[in-house]
Protein backbone atom coordinates (compact mmCIF):
# COMPACT_ATOMS: atom_id res chain seq x y z
CA UNK A 1 0.00 0.00 0.00
CA UNK A 2 3.16 2.27 0.39
CA UNK A 3 3.51 2.62 -2.67
CA UNK A 4 -0.23 3.24 -3.81
CA UNK A 5 -0.41 5.87 -1.15
CA UNK A 6 2.80 7.67 -2.25
CA UNK A 7 1.57 7.40 -5.94
CA UNK A 8 -1.28 9.65 -4.95
CA UNK A 9 0.26 11.51 -3.06
CA UNK A 10 2.26 12.77 -6.30
CA UNK A 11 -0.76 12.51 -7.80
CA UNK A 12 -2.30 15.12 -5.88
CA UNK A 13 0.72 17.53 -5.78
CA UNK A 14 1.01 17.52 -9.73
CA UNK A 15 -2.43 18.63 -9.56
CA UNK A 16 -2.12 21.44 -7.02
CA UNK A 17 1.69 22.49 -8.01
CA UNK A 18 0.41 24.92 -11.29
CA UNK A 19 -2.01 26.74 -8.51
CA UNK A 20 0.76 29.38 -8.19
CA UNK A 21 2.89 29.97 -11.73
CA UNK A 22 0.35 28.94 -14.69
CA UNK A 23 -2.00 32.18 -14.51
CA UNK A 24 1.29 34.27 -14.75
CA UNK A 25 2.44 32.40 -17.61
CA UNK A 26 -1.16 31.88 -19.03
CA UNK A 27 -1.46 35.77 -18.50
CA UNK A 28 2.11 36.16 -20.12
CA UNK A 29 0.84 34.34 -23.62
CA UNK A 30 -2.88 36.31 -23.73
CA UNK A 31 -4.98 34.50 -21.90
CA UNK A 32 -7.85 35.97 -20.05
CA UNK A 33 -8.86 35.30 -16.38
CA UNK A 34 -12.12 33.16 -17.91
CA UNK A 35 -9.79 30.99 -20.16
CA UNK A 36 -7.55 30.55 -17.14
CA UNK A 37 -10.47 29.62 -14.83
CA UNK A 38 -11.46 26.96 -17.86
CA UNK A 39 -7.94 25.24 -17.68
CA UNK A 40 -8.48 24.74 -13.93
CA UNK A 41 -11.96 23.25 -14.11
CA UNK A 42 -10.85 20.64 -16.79
CA UNK A 43 -9.33 18.73 -14.12
CA UNK A 44 -12.43 18.17 -12.16
CA UNK A 45 -14.85 17.89 -15.03
CA UNK A 46 -12.99 15.17 -16.96
CA UNK A 47 -12.53 13.17 -13.43
CA UNK A 48 -16.31 13.37 -13.31
CA UNK A 49 -17.14 12.78 -16.67
CA UNK A 50 -14.59 9.24 -16.09
CA UNK A 51 -15.85 8.48 -12.87
CA UNK A 52 -18.98 6.13 -13.65
CA UNK A 53 -16.14 4.33 -15.72
CA UNK A 54 -13.74 3.70 -13.58
CA UNK A 55 -15.51 0.44 -11.98
CA UNK A 56 -16.38 -1.20 -15.30
CA UNK A 57 -12.57 -0.58 -16.62
CA UNK A 58 -11.49 -2.04 -13.10
CA UNK A 59 -13.45 -5.16 -13.31
CA UNK A 60 -12.96 -5.64 -17.38
CA UNK A 61 -9.07 -5.00 -16.84
CA UNK A 62 -7.88 -4.99 -13.47
CA UNK A 63 -7.77 -3.04 -10.58
CA UNK A 64 -3.41 -2.94 -10.80
CA UNK A 65 -3.13 -2.18 -14.26
CA UNK A 66 -5.94 0.71 -14.05
CA UNK A 67 -3.96 2.25 -11.58
CA UNK A 68 -0.45 2.12 -13.25
CA UNK A 69 -2.39 3.45 -16.40
CA UNK A 70 -3.72 6.25 -14.62
CA UNK A 71 -0.48 7.02 -13.38
CA UNK A 72 1.68 6.98 -16.45
CA UNK A 73 -1.03 9.38 -18.20
CA UNK A 74 -0.41 11.93 -14.80
CA UNK A 75 3.06 11.73 -14.97
CA UNK A 76 3.49 12.40 -18.74
CA UNK A 77 1.21 15.05 -18.73
CA UNK A 78 2.94 16.68 -15.97
CA UNK A 79 6.20 16.14 -17.23
CA UNK A 80 4.42 17.84 -20.80
CA UNK A 81 3.80 20.85 -19.06
CA UNK A 82 7.23 21.73 -19.19
CA UNK A 83 6.66 22.34 -22.80
CA UNK A 84 3.91 24.54 -22.84
CA UNK A 85 5.77 28.09 -22.87
CA UNK A 86 7.33 26.90 -26.45
CA UNK A 87 4.07 27.87 -28.34
CA UNK A 88 1.85 30.67 -28.91
CA UNK A 89 -1.32 31.91 -27.83
CA UNK A 90 -3.60 29.13 -29.93
CA UNK A 91 -1.52 25.77 -29.57
CA UNK A 92 -1.07 27.18 -25.76
CA UNK A 93 -4.14 27.37 -24.96
CA UNK A 94 -5.31 23.90 -27.03
CA UNK A 95 -2.77 22.26 -25.17
CA UNK A 96 -3.44 23.63 -21.60
CA UNK A 97 -6.98 22.46 -21.76
CA UNK A 98 -5.90 19.32 -23.12
CA UNK A 99 -3.86 18.44 -20.80
CA UNK A 100 -5.73 19.35 -18.04
CA UNK A 101 -8.22 17.04 -19.12
CA UNK A 102 -5.84 14.28 -19.53
CA UNK A 103 -4.54 15.19 -15.92
CA UNK A 104 -8.18 14.61 -14.57
CA UNK A 105 -8.66 11.23 -16.46
CA UNK A 106 -5.42 9.49 -15.17
CA UNK A 107 -6.60 11.23 -11.81
CA UNK A 108 -10.01 9.62 -11.52
CA UNK A 109 -8.18 6.27 -12.54
CA UNK A 110 -6.02 6.29 -9.59
CA UNK A 111 -8.37 7.38 -7.18
CA UNK A 112 -10.66 4.90 -8.81
CA UNK A 113 -8.60 1.64 -8.58
CA UNK A 114 -7.12 2.85 -5.10
CA UNK A 115 -10.79 3.49 -3.43
CA UNK A 116 -11.47 -0.82 -5.43
CA UNK A 117 -8.24 -1.84 -3.79
CA UNK A 118 -8.97 -1.07 -0.21
CA UNK A 119 -12.94 -1.67 -0.39
CA UNK A 120 -11.60 -5.36 -1.63
CA UNK A 121 -8.46 -5.88 0.78
CA UNK A 122 -9.06 -4.12 3.74
CA UNK A 123 -12.92 -4.70 4.58
CA UNK A 124 -12.70 -4.69 8.28
CA UNK A 125 -10.27 -1.65 8.07
CA UNK A 126 -11.21 0.55 5.59
CA UNK A 127 -12.64 3.51 7.29
CA UNK A 128 -9.22 3.75 8.53
CA UNK A 129 -7.23 2.49 5.42
CA UNK A 130 -9.71 5.11 3.20
CA UNK A 131 -8.59 7.96 6.07
CA UNK A 132 -4.80 7.35 5.30
CA UNK A 133 -5.49 7.48 1.42
CA UNK A 134 -7.25 10.93 1.78
CA UNK A 135 -4.78 12.49 4.18
CA UNK A 136 -2.14 11.67 1.53
CA UNK A 137 -3.92 12.96 -1.33
CA UNK A 138 -4.51 16.06 1.43
CA UNK A 139 -0.62 15.79 1.92
CA UNK A 140 0.16 15.81 -1.54
CA UNK A 141 -2.34 18.74 -2.29
CA UNK A 142 -0.13 20.74 0.24
CA UNK A 143 3.15 19.61 -1.07
CA UNK A 144 2.43 20.39 -5.16
CA UNK A 145 2.70 24.22 -4.15
CA UNK A 146 6.01 23.75 -1.70
CA UNK A 147 7.88 21.33 -3.63
CA UNK A 148 7.10 23.70 -6.99
CA UNK A 149 8.36 27.17 -5.16
CA UNK A 150 11.74 25.29 -4.85
CA UNK A 151 11.91 24.00 -8.07
CA UNK A 152 10.67 26.87 -9.53
CA UNK A 153 13.83 29.02 -7.83
CA UNK A 154 16.07 26.22 -9.00
CA UNK A 155 15.14 26.24 -12.68
CA UNK A 156 12.22 28.14 -13.72
CA UNK A 157 8.72 26.73 -15.12
CA UNK A 158 9.67 24.72 -17.60
CA UNK A 159 12.27 22.57 -15.23
CA UNK A 160 9.59 22.51 -11.71
CA UNK A 161 7.40 20.51 -14.35
CA UNK A 162 10.43 18.08 -15.82
CA UNK A 163 12.09 17.60 -12.21
CA UNK A 164 7.92 16.95 -10.78
CA UNK A 165 6.79 14.72 -13.54
CA UNK A 166 10.39 12.83 -13.64
CA UNK A 167 9.96 11.58 -9.82
CA UNK A 168 6.16 11.00 -10.50
CA UNK A 169 7.23 8.74 -12.78
CA UNK A 170 9.81 7.10 -10.67
CA UNK A 171 7.43 6.50 -8.25
CA UNK A 172 5.21 4.54 -10.90
CA UNK A 173 7.83 2.01 -11.34
CA UNK A 174 8.03 1.45 -7.61
CA UNK A 175 3.93 0.77 -7.42
CA UNK A 176 4.66 -1.57 -10.07
CA UNK A 177 7.07 -3.74 -8.00
CA UNK A 178 5.07 -3.60 -4.62
CA UNK A 179 1.43 -3.27 -5.41
CA UNK A 180 -0.23 -6.86 -5.20
CA UNK A 181 -1.46 -8.82 -8.67
CA UNK A 182 -4.89 -8.52 -9.20
CA UNK A 183 -7.34 -11.08 -8.04
CA UNK A 184 -9.07 -13.86 -10.55
CA UNK A 185 -12.38 -12.37 -10.16
CA UNK A 186 -12.38 -10.65 -13.34
CA UNK A 187 -14.94 -11.44 -16.09
CA UNK A 188 -15.63 -9.56 -19.10
CA UNK A 189 -18.94 -9.74 -19.24
CA UNK A 190 -19.60 -9.59 -15.56
CA UNK A 191 -19.98 -6.08 -14.07
CA UNK A 192 -22.30 -4.12 -11.86
CA UNK A 193 -23.12 -1.08 -13.76
CA UNK A 194 -23.00 1.89 -11.98
CA UNK A 195 -26.78 3.07 -13.21
CA UNK A 196 -27.68 0.22 -10.81
CA UNK A 197 -26.39 1.89 -7.82
CA UNK A 198 -27.66 4.99 -8.48
CA UNK A 199 -31.43 3.45 -8.16
CA UNK A 200 -30.70 1.72 -5.25
CA UNK A 201 -32.05 4.06 -2.72
CA UNK A 202 -30.14 3.25 0.51
CA UNK A 203 -26.79 3.30 -2.10
CA UNK A 204 -27.42 7.06 -3.51
CA UNK A 205 -28.95 8.50 0.14
CA UNK A 206 -25.00 8.40 1.08
CA UNK A 207 -23.80 9.41 -2.10
CA UNK A 208 -26.07 12.77 -1.39
CA UNK A 209 -23.37 12.63 1.71
CA UNK A 210 -20.47 13.13 -0.74
CA UNK A 211 -21.25 15.61 -2.69
CA UNK A 212 -22.83 18.06 0.23
CA UNK A 213 -19.60 17.23 2.19
CA UNK A 214 -17.39 18.19 -0.87
CA UNK A 215 -19.49 21.11 -2.03
CA UNK A 216 -18.80 22.61 1.09
CA UNK A 217 -15.21 22.48 1.42
CA UNK A 218 -14.89 23.53 -2.82
CA UNK A 219 -16.88 26.39 -2.15
CA UNK A 220 -14.17 28.29 -0.40
CA UNK A 221 -11.96 27.64 -3.54
CA UNK A 222 -12.62 30.98 -5.46
CA UNK A 223 -13.88 33.32 -2.67
CA UNK A 224 -11.81 33.05 0.22
CA UNK A 225 -8.75 34.64 -0.35
CA UNK A 226 -10.63 37.95 -1.50
CA UNK A 227 -11.96 37.33 2.02
CA UNK A 228 -9.34 37.49 3.82
CA UNK A 229 -7.74 40.23 1.87
CA UNK A 230 -11.01 42.50 2.32
CA UNK A 231 -11.57 41.65 6.00
CA UNK A 232 -8.68 40.60 7.52
CA UNK A 233 -5.94 42.16 5.07
CA UNK A 234 -4.66 38.83 4.69
CA UNK A 235 -2.39 38.38 1.28
CA UNK A 236 -2.12 36.27 -1.24
CA UNK A 237 0.89 34.22 -0.35
CA UNK A 238 -0.08 34.16 3.25
CA UNK A 239 -3.20 32.84 2.47
CA UNK A 240 -2.62 29.52 1.23
CA UNK A 241 -1.42 28.52 4.92
CA UNK A 242 -5.31 29.15 6.05
CA UNK A 243 -6.32 26.60 3.01
CA UNK A 244 -3.92 23.99 4.71
CA UNK A 245 -5.60 23.29 7.66
CA UNK A 246 -8.73 21.70 7.20
CA UNK A 247 -6.70 18.83 5.45
CA UNK A 248 -4.30 19.01 8.94
CA UNK A 249 -8.04 18.76 11.11
CA UNK A 250 -9.25 16.29 8.57
CA UNK A 251 -5.71 14.24 9.15
CA UNK A 252 -6.20 14.00 12.87
CA UNK A 253 -9.86 12.81 12.95
CA UNK A 254 -9.13 10.13 10.81
CA UNK A 255 -7.04 8.32 13.16
CA UNK A 256 -9.83 9.07 15.82
CA UNK A 257 -12.54 7.39 13.91
CA UNK A 258 -10.63 4.41 12.70
CA UNK A 259 -10.30 3.75 16.89
CA UNK A 260 -14.38 4.15 17.43
CA UNK A 261 -15.48 1.36 17.82
CA UNK A 262 -18.32 -0.76 15.32
CA UNK A 263 -21.01 -0.57 17.79
CA UNK A 264 -21.00 2.87 17.62
CA UNK A 265 -23.29 3.99 14.60
CA UNK A 266 -21.72 5.17 11.82
CA UNK A 267 -24.86 7.02 10.21
CA UNK A 268 -25.19 8.97 13.50
CA UNK A 269 -21.60 9.73 12.85
CA UNK A 270 -22.37 11.11 9.07
CA UNK A 271 -25.11 12.79 9.85
CA UNK A 272 -22.68 14.69 13.22
CA UNK A 273 -20.39 15.50 10.57
CA UNK A 274 -23.65 17.33 8.67
CA UNK A 275 -23.99 19.67 11.30
CA UNK A 276 -20.85 20.39 12.48
CA UNK A 277 -20.12 21.77 8.42
CA UNK A 278 -23.14 23.86 9.37
CA UNK A 279 -21.28 25.31 12.16
CA UNK A 280 -18.01 26.21 10.16
CA UNK A 281 -19.94 27.70 7.04
CA UNK A 282 -21.73 30.08 9.68
CA UNK A 283 -18.40 30.28 11.62
CA UNK A 284 -16.62 30.98 8.10
CA UNK A 285 -17.63 34.61 7.22
CA UNK A 286 -18.21 34.88 10.25
CA UNK A 287 -22.06 35.47 10.35
CA UNK A 288 -22.42 38.63 12.18
CA UNK A 289 -26.09 38.90 11.43
CA UNK A 290 -26.50 36.34 14.51
CA UNK A 291 -24.06 38.29 16.46
CA UNK A 292 -21.02 36.80 16.26
CA UNK A 293 -17.86 38.71 16.15
CA UNK A 294 -15.29 39.18 13.34
CA UNK A 295 -12.47 37.88 14.07
CA UNK A 296 -9.57 35.80 12.42
CA UNK A 297 -9.67 33.29 15.35
CA UNK A 298 -13.32 32.31 14.70
CA UNK A 299 -12.22 31.28 11.00
CA UNK A 300 -9.37 29.47 11.55
CA UNK A 301 -11.91 27.34 14.03
CA UNK A 302 -14.61 27.87 10.92
CA UNK A 303 -12.04 25.49 8.88
CA UNK A 304 -10.91 22.71 11.57
CA UNK A 305 -14.57 22.75 12.00
CA UNK A 306 -14.74 21.85 8.36
CA UNK A 307 -12.22 19.56 7.95
CA UNK A 308 -13.70 17.22 11.23
CA UNK A 309 -17.20 17.76 9.77
CA UNK A 310 -15.43 16.57 6.39
CA UNK A 311 -13.85 13.25 7.80
CA UNK A 312 -17.12 12.39 9.91
CA UNK A 313 -18.88 12.57 6.54
CA UNK A 314 -17.69 10.93 4.36
CA UNK A 315 -15.12 7.93 5.68
CA UNK A 316 -17.86 6.03 6.89
CA UNK A 317 -19.51 6.67 3.77
CA UNK A 318 -17.73 4.08 1.07
CA UNK A 319 -18.04 1.29 3.87
CA UNK A 320 -22.09 1.74 4.08
CA UNK A 321 -22.16 2.03 0.39
CA UNK A 322 -20.31 -1.31 -0.49
CA UNK A 323 -22.17 -3.05 2.49
CA UNK A 324 -25.54 -1.52 1.51
CA UNK A 325 -24.83 -2.81 -2.46
CA UNK A 326 -23.72 -6.14 -1.75
CA UNK A 327 -27.11 -6.71 0.66
CA UNK A 328 -29.25 -5.72 -1.73
CA UNK A 329 -27.45 -7.71 -4.98
CA UNK A 330 -26.15 -11.00 -3.34
CA UNK A 331 -26.23 -12.57 -6.23
CA UNK A 332 -23.31 -10.64 -7.68
CA UNK A 333 -19.59 -11.11 -7.42
CA UNK A 334 -18.89 -8.46 -4.33
CA UNK A 335 -15.52 -7.36 -5.75
CA UNK A 336 -17.37 -6.46 -9.04
CA UNK A 337 -19.97 -4.59 -6.76
CA UNK A 338 -16.42 -2.91 -4.74
CA UNK A 339 -15.97 -1.78 -8.23
CA UNK A 340 -18.88 -0.20 -8.84
CA UNK A 341 -19.26 1.91 -5.71
CA UNK A 342 -16.03 3.10 -6.41
CA UNK A 343 -16.64 4.86 -9.64
CA UNK A 344 -20.35 5.86 -7.51
CA UNK A 345 -17.87 7.35 -4.85
CA UNK A 346 -15.59 9.25 -7.24
CA UNK A 347 -18.98 10.88 -8.96
CA UNK A 348 -20.68 12.15 -5.92
CA UNK A 349 -16.90 13.25 -4.74
CA UNK A 350 -16.05 15.40 -7.95
CA UNK A 351 -20.21 16.59 -8.70
CA UNK A 352 -19.57 18.02 -5.06
CA UNK A 353 -15.89 19.89 -6.12
CA UNK A 354 -17.92 20.78 -9.58
CA UNK A 355 -20.54 22.27 -7.70
CA UNK A 356 -19.31 23.75 -5.12
CA UNK A 357 -17.49 27.06 -6.68
CA UNK A 358 -19.73 28.29 -9.01
CA UNK A 359 -22.76 28.30 -5.94
CA UNK A 360 -20.14 30.24 -3.81
CA UNK A 361 -19.16 32.67 -6.83
CA UNK A 362 -23.04 33.32 -7.52
CA UNK A 363 -24.33 33.40 -4.10
CA UNK A 364 -21.30 35.82 -2.89
CA UNK A 365 -21.44 38.36 -5.59
CA UNK A 366 -25.56 38.49 -4.40
CA UNK A 367 -25.70 38.25 -1.65
CA UNK A 368 -21.67 38.51 0.48
CA UNK A 369 -19.46 35.83 1.07
CA UNK A 370 -20.87 35.99 4.86
CA UNK A 371 -24.17 35.11 3.28
CA UNK A 372 -23.68 32.71 0.81
CA UNK A 373 -21.12 30.73 2.98
CA UNK A 374 -24.39 30.06 5.28
CA UNK A 375 -27.05 29.12 2.47
CA UNK A 376 -24.50 26.53 1.27
CA UNK A 377 -23.82 25.32 4.47
CA UNK A 378 -27.91 25.56 5.17
CA UNK A 379 -28.16 22.24 2.93
CA UNK A 380 -25.78 20.00 4.81
CA UNK A 381 -28.73 21.14 8.13
CA UNK A 382 -31.24 20.18 5.33
CA UNK A 383 -30.29 16.96 4.42
CA UNK A 384 -29.15 16.00 8.11
CA UNK A 385 -32.77 16.26 8.78
CA UNK A 386 -33.49 14.28 5.76
CA UNK A 387 -31.38 11.89 6.22
CA UNK A 388 -31.92 11.04 9.64
CA UNK A 389 -35.18 9.69 8.26
CA UNK A 390 -34.19 8.03 5.38
CA UNK A 391 -31.39 6.32 6.77
CA UNK A 392 -33.83 3.46 7.83
CA UNK A 393 -33.69 2.19 4.36
CA UNK A 394 -29.85 1.00 5.35
CA UNK A 395 -30.41 -0.92 8.73
CA UNK A 396 -30.10 -4.27 8.81
CA UNK A 397 -33.60 -5.08 9.01
CA UNK A 398 -33.69 -8.22 6.40
CA UNK A 399 -30.79 -10.14 7.93
CA UNK A 400 -33.33 -13.01 9.19
CA UNK A 401 -34.46 -13.80 6.09
CA UNK A 402 -30.86 -13.65 4.28
CA UNK A 403 -29.90 -16.34 6.67
CA UNK A 404 -32.98 -18.73 5.51
CA UNK A 405 -32.03 -21.91 3.47
CA UNK A 406 -34.71 -20.88 0.78
CA UNK A 407 -33.05 -16.93 0.33
CA UNK A 408 -30.00 -18.91 -0.09
CA UNK A 409 -30.76 -21.52 -2.07
CA UNK A 410 -31.90 -18.59 -4.32
CA UNK A 411 -29.06 -16.75 -4.61
CA UNK A 412 -27.22 -20.17 -5.32
CA UNK A 413 -29.65 -20.19 -8.16
CA UNK A 414 -29.07 -16.59 -9.37
CA UNK A 415 -25.06 -16.99 -8.95
CA UNK A 416 -25.37 -19.96 -11.09
CA UNK A 417 -27.22 -18.45 -13.74
CA UNK A 418 -25.07 -15.44 -14.08
CA UNK A 419 -21.95 -17.94 -14.36
CA UNK A 420 -23.43 -19.42 -17.17
CA UNK A 421 -24.48 -16.24 -18.80
CA UNK A 422 -20.56 -15.33 -18.76
CA UNK A 423 -19.41 -18.58 -20.33
CA UNK A 424 -21.51 -18.13 -23.36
Amino acid sequence: LLGMFLTQMMSAAAFSVIAPYYPSVAEDKGLSGETIGLVFSCYPLAAWATSPLIGLIATKFGRKRTFIAGALLVGVVTTAFALLPLFGYGMFTFLSLLQRLLQGVGGAAIGGASFAIIASGYKERMEFMLGIQQTMTSLGMMLGPLIGTGLYYIGGFSFMFIALGCNFLAFIVYACWVLPQDKPYIKADAVVKIQQLMKNFGVMSVGLILIIAFMNLAALAPVFTEHLKKNYSIEEASAGFFFTIPSLSYACVVFIIGRIPQSVSRIKIMILGLYVMLLAMILAGPWTTIGIPRSLAIVVIALILLGIGLALSILPAMPIMVKKAQEDMPYHNSEHISDAVTGLTLFCLYSGQILGPPLSGFFSDKIGFENASVLIGSVSLIYAFIFTFTSRSLRPTIMQTLETPLYQEMVSAKKSELVINEEF
